[in-house]
């Protein structure tokens, strides 16, 4: 696969887990969002094992987090009750930095096993 089409696929990933399981931006049950942090983390592991090179497991990674965070910007209301919007993107940053790193740490494993076995 090449890198460009990689990199989409990762990123659209992350955002379709988003999508579907948090329907509700700003009232999310307790499940919801361990199922949505699980299954982002497991869409960055894949990222981060199938990847050709660290550089496309960023891009992927971030990728798909920048994506999230432009869809919070754009559907969330800006008025006196949602007033700590930008709050929610400093947090999907900051778990953007998290997927970053497992995934990493998923494609350096899987590198060191390849290079072991092959």
């Amino acid at each position: 696969m090449r890198p460009g089409s990689f990199v989409t696929s990762g990123a659209v990933a992350a955002l379709v887990v988003h999508l579907v399981v948090l329907r509700n931006l700003w009232d999310p049950t307790r499940g919801q969002l361990v199922t949505w942090l699980v299954l982002e983390a497991v869409v960055a592991v894949a990222i981060g094992v199938a990847a050709p090179r660290g550089g496309v497991v960023a891009a992927g990674v971030l990728g798909g987090w920048l994506l999230q965070a432009v869809y919070f910007a754009v559907v969330t209301p800006k008025d006196d009750t949602h007033n700590l919007w930008a709050v929610g993107l400093v947090e999907l940053a900051f778990l953007g930095a998290v997927a970053l790193g497992l995934a990493l740490l998923a494609h350096l494993i899987t590198r060191r096993i390849r290079l072991r076995s092959g």
